[in-house]
């Protein structure tokens, strides 16, 4: 089963690269990542969901002080990855998606918010086609129902596309 499943640890490494600091992030996932490797995939779990649980820290904490926010976007969709891959091995299919909506909620939330600085809006628009990538790659897989994917495909698009016309007109007055 694990040959079938994408592996996230070098999108892990590339994150940590672009990360001046050693996070709890980094340690996080690189120890859930050890467990999904061993088969121990309720501890993965929960070393995920505290991976997940630290990228949101630290996205309020770019919203506070406008630091790092080059690396905290990718943050956030490699742990949703590795959080979907965990449960893919299970398999429960439903719980991934669930997983990568929430990643996409709370990426379009901040995107939302009047008071995030502008380069970690624009490192989120940069990388939310990564994040529908990842959805998108899962329709082929037999685990899942190819129209709860479109379904979560399109309300990406209609998120991202309602927040940039929303700055067009900003910038057109």
């Amino acid at each position: 089963m694990k040959g079938s499943l994408p592996n996230f640890e070098a999108g892990t490494e590339a994150v940590c690269q672009n990360v001046a600091f050693d996070t709890r992030w980094r340690r996080l996932t690189k120890a859930a990542n050890t467990q999904f490797d061993d088969g121990s995939h309720n501890q993965a779990q929960r070393l995920y969901a505290q991976a997940i649980a630290e990228a949101e820290t630290l996205f309020t904490k770019a919203l506070q002080t406008g630091e790092n926010c080059r690396a905290i976007p990718p943050m956030m969709i490699v742990s949703a990855c590795n959080m979907a891959r965990n449960y893919e091995a299970i398999p429960a299919p439903h719980s991934a998606l669930s997983v990568f909506h929430q990643s996409l909620e709370f990426l379009v939330a901040v995107l939302q918010n009047g008071t995030a600085p502008p380069p970690l809006k624009a490192e989120i628009v940069r990388n939310i086609p990564q994040l529908t990538c990842e959805i998108a790659a899962r329709k082929n897989m037999n685990i899942y129902d190819d129209l709860l994917i479109e379904a979560l495909l399109r309300l990406a698009k209609s998120k991202v596309e309602a927040f940039l016309k929303q700055q067009m007109s900003v910038c057109a007055n």
